[in-house]
Parts: structure tokens; C-alpha cells; sequence
């Protein structure tokens, strides 16, 4: 995983209040997954501006993205 981020399955643990309990609605939030063919993370971002959150981001590459960027992961 990208350090820091805080794992919520989109279909299971996702929900308005636990976004909220990882970050204020008008902070930045980034969602991403596992590659540009996963859609999990696009849905995750229409659920969230759906909940009133303003600044949502879509890393579309995911993880496999970042780490070819050479970026650290945990």
C-alpha cells in the first residue's frame, strides 16, 4: 500500500461515516486501486462527492502505477 493510506473496500467498509472519521469533508482525499482497469476507485469517488466531500482525487494508475514511478510503498 501507498504509506499512509487507510484501506476502505468500496463495497464493504466504505461508507460516508468512515470516510469522514479518515478525513474532513473539505480536505483533499485520493482514491486508487489496483491498476487503470480497476473501476473500485471511481466508484469510490462518485460515492464520495455524493456525501458532500470536496476535494476528491482519482489516482487512475493505482499501485502499480506508483511503484513503477519508484514512489515507496509499505
Amino acid at each position: 500500500r501507498i504509506p499512509g493510506a487507510i484501506h476502505l473496500d468500496v463495497d464493504k467498509t466504505l461508507t460516508e461515516t468512515a470516510l469522514a472519521e479518515a478525513v474532513a469533508k473539505n480536505k483533499p482525499v485520493v482514491f486508487y486501486c489496483n491498476g487503470i482497469k480497476c473501476l473500485r476507485s471511481s466508484k469510490a469517488c462518485k460515492k464520495s462527492v455524493g456525501w458532500g466531500f470536496t476535494k476528491v482525487f482519482y489516482f487512475r494508475e493505482g499501485l502499480p502505477g506508483w511503484q513503477a514511478a519508484g514512489f515507496p510503498v509499505e
